[in-house]
């Protein structure tokens, strides 16, 4: 994420990219969680490559910005 900011940044996963790593292991909220773990590191690299170039969802959550991937993004 950019230096300049010190504010958390929402980062919101759709089923269908999480779905996208591995469509064997995303059956339900429990294996999603997991699934999202298991690949956090690739998730939060993109996430902090939208966030640097600006791509930033309309929306906020709690006041700050929020990042939206989806299949397209990875």
């Amino acid at each position: 994420m950019r230096s300049d900011e010190n504010q958390p940044v929402r980062v919101f996963v759709s089923y269908e990219a999480l779905a996208d790593f591995d469509p064997t292991n995303v059956r339900d909220l429990h294996a999603a969680h997991e699934h999202f773990d298991k690949f956090r590191d690739r998730i939060e690299q993109t996430a902090s490559q939208k966030f640097d170039s600006g791509d930033l969802g309309e929306e906020r959550y709690e006041g700050g910005p929020t990042v939206r991937q989806t299949t397209q993004d990875f």
